[in-house]
């Protein structure tokens, strides 16, 4: 039962720093990838790296037993 807690607790850490990494703005998020409204507002090169991690440390947390 404790294990699967603490899973929870690293899941939803995982997930606010990938919305904060996705949603903040900084000059190293790098160029947009494509395009969702204009003015420069879409997915950035950053912003898959981000999500890349995010999946590979939700994968890692899972597989902790």
């Amino acid at each position: 039962m404790r294990v699967w807690i603490l899973r929870g607790v690293l899941v939803v850490v995982l997930t606010v720093l990938l919305v904060y990494a996705v949603a903040g703005s900084s000059r190293i998020s790098g160029s947009v990838v494509f395009t969702i409204v204009e003015n420069q507002h879409g997915v950035h090169q950053g912003d898959i790296v981000a999500f890349v991690m995010w999946c590979i440390g939700l994968g890692v947390v899972l597989r902790v037993k």
